[in-house]
């Protein structure tokens, strides 16, 4: 499921980035739950980031939906760069419909290296194998794609959401 997800939103991403230079793309999530989601495919095609605000919670969140699987719930350690800084950060896992996902904390430190952001953000996660697994995604159009998602949000809920960074 992981691969068509990726390379569907790939396709759309190809798409909106040659029309307005933007790696991201925003689109309402696909569990009726009314919530809107900013998402980018990494360098691999396997591999997305997301930041997706829920509407009933009025809270938002980043996620790497990534092929490394990992255990429910476990939190595992991994370490960011950009050109605004390397940094360590925590994964928790999740699995969602199948699908291995690491909800990202910090959560403002990392939501600020995507709106400030230039180039790219790496991510390299520890492999129990001793090596490290490195995932980089373009930040063209984070900010502007994550603005909307939180504007679109605000819309649907109570008002607790900021849509300024």
């Amino acid at each position: 499921m992981i691969k068509p997800l990726a390379a569907f939103i790939g396709l759309c991403l190809a798409g909106q980035a040659h029309a307005d230079k933007s790696d991201w793309l925003v689109v309402a999530a696909n569990d009726k739950s009314g919530d809107y989601i900013a998402a980018t495919v990494a360098d691999n095609d396997k591999d997305f980031l997301a930041y997706r605000c829920f509407k009933e919670l009025q809270l938002c969140s980043i996620a790497l939906r990534s092929t490394i699987k990992c255990e429910d719930k476990a939190k595992y350690p991994m370490l960011v760069n950009s050109d605004s800084g390397s940094f360590a950060i925590e994964g928790t896992c999740t699995l969602n419909k199948g699908n291995y996902e690491h909800i990202l904390t910090p959560y403002i430190q990392i939501r600020d290296v995507l709106v400030k952001g230039e180039g790219i953000f790496g991510i390299a996660i520890p492999m129990a194998s001793g090596e490290f697994k490195a995932i980089r995604f373009k930040l063209r159009g984070a900010s502007e794609a994550m603005l909307e998602v939180t504007a679109k949000t605000k819309k649907l809920g109570d008002s607790k959401l900021s849509d300024t960074f």
